[in-house]
């Protein structure tokens, strides 16, 4: 038999509301199906006569842990704490049902029926803020860009420029040394490897500090799970040009899952059709999946 999922909500059953004769918070339950046609009288609070399942879980207050329910009998039995290994004694009819915490996704009516880190959105619970799904539970986004390893079309030998310093954490750099730099090129790319498969929300390009601002410009981002840009999914472009020190949040149409992030200039320069790709630093927002 299938897990049952039962949402208790005050709001729901006035009659319900009349009977707790308290005022209800929305709980979760679900029946441990292993359980059934099984009972207890360990740690048993009480017992009493119930018509319903929703009657029976208005009874499981602060200290219960669990509840059976009988609807042959119209039973109801209250327990302070719950080992399914102490619920073995045999009778027909018995269910029991455990506290289950909500999940991203469920049906709500409102944001106490939702998780921690989760609002409820016209019925849904989801995600809220700074927060992605993963699983069940939300996640905090975070930069999943930060020392990770970095590849691209070139560097510019001109400069003591290293792969790393795109993903290095520092922004209004002055020193041209410090910089992601490539060489004078056509469509110049980096690619960070993030190492898991990670659900990128968006991709962060912070422009130079020390001048040339205009080079950054026509840039495509794409996440994927290969560095081959034709099997990579769009996340978003920079249309541009920028601007001296400017800072650009290229947020992803849809999450997208990959292992991989490419920022590249696909438009070629008017006046020479190559480019450089400088930058300070890359921001990759997302989570782990």
């Amino acid at each position: 038999m299938k897990d049952i999922q039962l949402c208790i909500n005050c709001f729901l059953s006035f009659a319900l509301c009349t009977f707790s004769k308290a005022n209800l918070i929305s709980q979760y339950y679900k029946m441990e199906s292993s359980l059934e046609n099984k009972v207890s009288n360990i740690s048993l609070m009480a017992k009493h006569h119930s018509e319903s399942i929703p009657e029976c879980s208005a009874m499981c207050g602060e200290l219960c842990a669990c509840f059976g329910f009988n609807p042959q009998l119209k039973k109801c039995r209250i327990h302070q704490s719950c080992n399914p290994a102490d619920i073995t004694e045999d009778e027909t009819g018995w269910r029991y049902f455990f506290p289950d915490e909500p999940s991203v996704g469920d049906r709500c009516s409102s944001n106490v029926n939702c998780p921690d880190k989760a609002v409820c959105d016209r019925g849904m619970c989801v995600c809220s803020g700074t927060y992605l799904a993963s699983g069940k539970v939300c996640q905090n986004v975070t930069n999943l860009a930060l020392g990770k390893p970095v590849s691209g079309s070139s560097l510019n030998q001109h400069f003591k420029v290293k792969w790393e310093y795109a993903v290095d954490g520092r922004t209004h750099v002055t020193d041209p040394n410090l910089l992601f730099h490539t060489s004078f090129e056509l469509y110049p790319w980096l690619t960070v490897a993030l190492g898991r498969l990670s659900i990128v929300k968006s991709i962060t390009i912070y422009n130079r500090n020390d001048g040339h601002g205009e080079w950054l410009h026509g840039v495509e981002t794409r996440v994927g799970n290969t560095i081959d840009w034709a099997q990579m999914s769009t996340c978003g472009t920079f249309v541009g040009p920028s601007v001296t020190g400017g800072v650009h949040v290229i947020e992803c149409e849809k999450l997208l899952y990959g292992m991989f992030v490419t920022v590249k200039i696909v438009k070629q320069n008017n006046m020479y059709g190559k480019n450089y790709l400088v930058l300070e630093e890359v921001v990759i927002a997302g989570i782990v999946a």
